[in-house]
């Protein structure tokens, strides 16, 4: 037989649709799925909203947008799912091997959805093997249990990114930018401050010379060079004339805080390719940033730090980036 379209397999639901930030977590509390591509797109457990359902056991979760999209997982409890998320209920009984077998299919499909595409309206329409196509070997298959992932939820579950509310802010508003300065490194003195430069390699440092002109704690960005690199600086520096170092308006940096904002900085790289600079006056400051934020009326909005320093302290190898907080500096 030839392969068949998704939907006549499966009866394709949407989730609860719920952002995680919102709701309260507890290690008693039920998964939360969202477009993770890891542990089973497990994020959290939380406890049950009033008067939403969870989504049933032993569907298929199947995130529809973002580079995400058709990572498909089979989910074994009840489960709570954040946005822009499928599920997938079997329309015959199916054993969880084949199950598992049909979240493969779906994921062998992931090349169809590149830049930006989005599975809305055409999941449905995916082709998958009939259940008189699948082979053999899948029902012998032995499956392990899947909760080798749920004791690292319970214990300091992941903030999730995409059941925030992100915000497109002013660069000139979020941050205080400052040109770096004119200095002939050839000709000076062998030093112990970092000279950092417009290259996207050793943090920014090109050298070492014997005069600083930044006292650390700051964000370098390229705007000429290997334009849109990003570093942080936690020591007194020399910041030459090809970069620009940014201090936030309204506080001060740490090292959680500068990893979160470079990883969005350095998404404009390619913006920025084949010698196209990016000027500070009449374009870096004028440009949007999107980032995790707080809506506090109908118009205003302000950047979520909190949520992006707790991003990234609970990041696998985030442990290392404690010996650059401002004591450490400072000692």
């Amino acid at each position: 037989m030839p392969n068949v379209p998704l939907h006549t397999l499966f009866s394709v639901k949407y989730g609860s649709d719920l952002e995680l930030n919102k709701q309260i977590q507890s290690p008693e509390g039920i998964h939360f799925v969202s477009r993770n591509r890891n542990n089973n797109g497990v994020v959290a457990r939380i406890l049950p909203p009033e008067g939403v359902e969870p989504n049933p056991p032993n569907t298929i979760s199947v995130p529809l947008g973002s580079s995400s999209a058709l990572y498909a997982f089979l989910q074994d409890e009840p489960y709570y799912s954040g946005r822009d998320l499928a599920y997938l209920v079997p329309k015959e009984s199916m054993s969880r091997q084949v199950m598992l077998y049909y979240c493969m299919c779906i994921r062998a499909n992931r090349y169809k959805f590149n830049w930006g595409r989005q599975a809305n309206k055409s999941i449905g329409h995916i082709m998958l093997p009939s259940l008189a196509e699948i082979p053999s070997w899948v029902e012998k298959t032995e499956i392990k249990d899947f909760g080798v992932y749920k004791k690292r939820f319970v214990e300091e579950p992941l903030p999730d990114l995409f059941s925030v509310l992100w915000h497109e802010f002013i660069y000139d508003e979020i941050f205080v930018l400052e040109r770096g300065e004119s200095y002939y490194r050839k000709y000076s003195k062998q030093g112990k401050y970092p000279y950092v430069s417009a290259t996207e390699t050793n943090n920014g440092i090109s050298g070492y010379v014997d005069t600083f002109n930044r006292e650390g704690n700051l964000v370098v960005i390229n705007y000429d060079g290997s334009v849109a690199s990003a570093f942080y600086q936690a020591h007194p520096f020399f910041a030459s004339e090809k970069v620009v170092t940014a201090r936030l308006r309204d506080r001060e940096w740490n090292p959680f805080l500068a990893m979160f904002f470079i990883g969005v900085i350095r998404l404009e790289k390619d913006r920025y390719n084949y010698g196209y600079k990016w000027s500070v006056e009449k374009r870096m400051k004028k440009s949007k940033i999107a980032l995790p934020a707080i809506r506090e009326n109908e118009f205003d909005y302000v950047p979520d730090f909190a949520f992006m320093e707790a991003y990234i302290k609970r990041l696998e190898f985030s442990k290392g980036l404690h010996m650059n907080t401002k004591e450490a500096v400072q000692k």
